[in-house]
């Protein structure tokens, strides 16, 4: 365990030190704390003291996708987490990632996982 925790700290560190990896934090920080909530590429801008243009083109140069892959990553991300740490309903945990439709999260995991909701939280169950 602890050996496994200095490597993460230590590939946290790396990332940040990489050209960029500021910026990636910094994003993925602002998604992660406003996943709830209709976030805009002018939002991000915003936070970040550029105009949208140069974020939209900032985010597909750091992750590869564009700002609303990038936001359904994250929310996707974020649910993943909570469905393996919580015991919290899936309809719930849609709507904590920041998804309204039950039916259009399911659809959009499932898509991205391989798996649908209930069947990743039973196979990454902590024992």
């Amino acid at each position: 365990p602890v050996v496994r925790a200095y490597a993460t700290e230590l590939g946290r560190l790396l990332e940040l030190a990489s050209p960029g990896g500021m910026r990636r934090q910094e994003i993925t920080a602002f998604l992660e704390a406003h996943a709830r909530e209709r976030l805009t590429l002018s939002m991000l801008a915003h936070t970040l003291h550029l105009s949208e243009s140069r974020t939209g083109h900032l985010v597909r140069e750091l992750f590869g996708m564009t700002f609303p892959e990038l936001v359904r990553a994250v929310r996707l991300g974020y649910a993943a987490r909570m469905l393996v740490l919580t015991d919290e309903p899936v309809g719930q945990v849609a709507f904590a990632s920041g998804f309204s439709d039950q039916n259009y999260f399911t659809r959009l995991f499932t898509r991205a996982h391989g798996l649908s909701p209930r069947a990743y939280r039973r196979a990454h169950a902590r024992v």
